[in-house]
């Protein structure tokens, strides 16, 4: 699929449709193969907390990959909406969940338990589509931009934006307000800015 021409809000209304198309086993998988590929990153291995979300209908789900972490003996986030920003509550598969803006659940936390991005290791981004270059399109609040604001590639902490292999189009514009990615990851493949799509076989 070609996007530099494409008004933003069409590829995300094209992408929900091809999510929706998505079988329930076909979710499974991609969520299983993505776990293994997050578990090949580099920064996996020596991270001590992953982050997470609690995926929304279409979106890849993260949830094996923060299940295998907690068992890695890893702490797991997810994300709280605060404002017009995020923090991040501690999770596992027991946590108090309530729905909060958006139709997104969260943790029932005291506030004090609540992570500012910058303490964030490994952290694993929701996307609507990207390209080979690890350019992001979100759903449009940009939350996780004006969270990660200030975020550098190859710093302390890794932004990985993960995805269905069907989300990735030709190129996206970026934008100046768009933080950028360490890595993309899905269920066939992980990408990086420097080296787009070259990581089919070493993960």
């Amino acid at each position: 699929m070609s996007a530099p021409d494409q008004d933003r809000d069409a590829i995300r209304r094209e992408m929900r449709r091809a999510r929706g198309a998505l079988t329930p086993e076909q979710v499974k998988h991609a969520a299983l193969a993505l776990c293994e590929r997050i578990r090949a990153l580099p920064a996996y291995a020596g991270a001590a907390t992953l982050t997470g979300y609690l995926s929304m209908p279409g979106e890849m789900d993260p949830l094996p990959a923060m299940r295998r972490a907690l068992a890695d003996g890893k702490r797991c986030y997810v994300p709280v909406i605060t404002g017009k920003h995020l923090r991040f509550a501690p999770w596992t598969p027991d946590s108090l969940l309530r729905e909060a803006d958006f139709g997104i659940r969260e943790p029932v936390v005291a506030t004090e338990q609540l992570l500012l991005p910058a303490a964030l290791e490994l952290v694993l981004v929701p996307l609507v589509a990207f390209d080979a270059g690890c350019n992001r399109l979100g759903m449009g609040g940009g939350f996780y931009d004006r969270s990660f604001a200030g975020h550098k590639p190859g710093g302390a902490q890794t932004l990985a934006g993960i995805a269905h292999e069907l989300q990735k189009v030709e190129r996206l514009a970026a934008q100046p307000w768009d933080v950028p990615l360490d890595c993309v990851v899905t269920e066939s493949d992980t990408y990086r800015p420097d080296q787009p799509g070259q990581e089919q076989d070493g993960r």
